[in-house]
């Protein structure tokens, strides 16, 4: 991982787990995308990384995967992610029940 790549996934961590603490809608929008966008594995991992702060190495130790398995499920879900927030996934834009 070069250092922007880097410096982003710091980013990125410190921005979801702020938005994890905080009761705003934005971060109740983005929980439901990773629940809902997210296949398990990688909403585990999304968790287990970007919110609880573990590392790639102990995410592999704890699921009794290789790091490199956690890394592309990470990448797999950081693309699903802001796919979603650049194109706008429905859980993310608004309720279904307010418009369907």
């Amino acid at each position: 991982m070069n250092a922007i790549q880097e410096k982003e996934y710091q980013e990125l961590r410190s921005f979801l787990r702020r938005l994890a603490h905080s009761e705003n809608e934005t971060a109740r929008r983005l929980a439901e995308a990773i629940a809902s966008e997210l296949t398990s594995r990688q909403a585990q991992i999304v968790r287990m990384y970007f919110l609880e702060q573990n590392s790639v190495r102990k995410i592999a130790s704890i699921l009794g995967v290789y790091p490199s398995t956690v890394s592309r499920i990470l990448a797999a879900a950081r693309k699903k992610l802001k796919h979603c927030l650049r194109y706008g996934a429905r859980s993310l834009l608004f309720d279904e029940d307010e418009y369907f």
